[in-house]
């Protein structure tokens, strides 16, 4: 029985895709629509005590607003140093933030 073409599909489907797994590509940072995403489901999550305080901060602008959630990333680029303030990593498998572990 002849299989010929088929065997040639398949080998140029797997040459294709072993190709795309392997050529490199840019890594992506989260844009602004991510962050934006993160910060509406944060903003969700306050407790009542926690609004009030990012109302005091904030004013009229929503925690998620396009300004607000890039404030980070601008003060990073021009001040170093606070670099470290920008995230936290915390173990999966913790109940929690520790500031002597996590910050």
């Amino acid at each position: 029985m002849y299989r010929g073409p088929a065997i040639c599909r398949t080998s140029l489907a797997i040459a294709a895709i072993s190709v795309a797994l392997w050529t490199p590509r840019p890594a992506r940072a989260w844009n602004g629509e991510a962050h934006q995403l993160i910060a509406w489901i944060a903003e969700e999550r306050l407790s009542v005590k926690a609004k009030a305080g990012v109302a005091e901060l904030l004013g009229d602008a929503n925690l998620s607003d396009a300004e607000v959630v890039s404030w980070a990333d601008e003060i990073r680029r021009e001040r170093r140093e606070t670099a470290p303030w920008h995230y936290v990593n915390i173990p999966v498998d913790a109940e929690g933030y520790d500031a002597k572990r996590d910050g």
